[in-house]
């Protein structure tokens, strides 16, 4: 079986890892001389790095950014406590309103596959100074003492899926220029350059990620399950 069919048969059968698919990934982005396919795949396989500004946000793809629910920890003056209130993110100020809204998953795709196993939703931590400022909006006579997102284990699952098909289409587009190109010797170029890219456009790189605009940034910290 030549590598692009081991690549297209692990890519469809749910029991190989996603890490061993893209290890033979990785293969074919040497062979096919593409630093480009072989840095997204690193990325994937390692993690994108701590996201601390807009900058780093330019190199998560889309698919890493998934819609969230925020709840929160809440208490009166009466001394009453609600550990689970929902968050209205429509008092979050422009530049906070992310927190609200989105969740930013740079981990690498194993801790991703671990994190979609459980049953429970993925807790991301707010920083404590947002949640005290913003996280009462809308309860009369409430400090909310913490919030976090909630993510859901079907959202890492797209993320999982999505890394998945986009080798496939990739590893099968390679296969109509060249069937053999997984077997290139290493001074040959089994695919021309241009059509390699142009195919990593099509199938791995389809959209362009546009930055929020932010003071506060999301990273791989804080994490926990509920």
């Amino acid at each position: 079986m030549t590598l692009l069919r081991e690549i297209q048969a692990a890519a469809t059968e749910s029991k190989v890892d996603i890490s061993t698919v893209l290890r033979k990934a990785k293969i074919l982005a040497v062979r096919l001389h593409n630093p480009e396919f072989e840095s997204w795949v690193d990325h994937e396989l390692n993690g994108y790095g701590q996201l601390s500004g807009p900058d780093d946000y330019c190199r998560l793809p889309p698919y890493r950014v998934v819609p969230v629910e925020v709840h929160g920890h809440l208490a009166n003056r009466a001394g009453l406590h609600w550990y689970d209130a929902p968050i209205m993110p429509d008092a979050l100020p422009e530049r906070f309103r992310v927190w609200g809204e989105e969740c930013y998953l740079p981990q690498p795709i194993a801790a991703i596959v671990s994190l979609a196993a459980s049953e429970n939703n993925l807790q991301v931590q707010w920083p404590q100074e947002l949640a005290i400022t913003f996280g009462a909006h809308g309860y009369n006579r409430c400090q909310c003492l913490g919030a976090w997102q909630l993510v859901s284990p079907h959202a890492l699952v797209g993320i999982v899926d999505t890394v998945r098909n986009r080798i496939l289409d990739f590893a099968l587009k390679i296969e109509a220029e060249n069937p053999e190109a997984g077997e290139a010797l290493p001074d040959a170029q089994p695919v021309p350059s241009d059509k390699v890219r142009t195919i990593l456009q099509t199938t791995i790189f389809q959209n362009t990620f546009n930055a929020p605009v932010g003071n506060v940034a999301q990273n791989s910290q804080g994490f926990s399950q509920t």
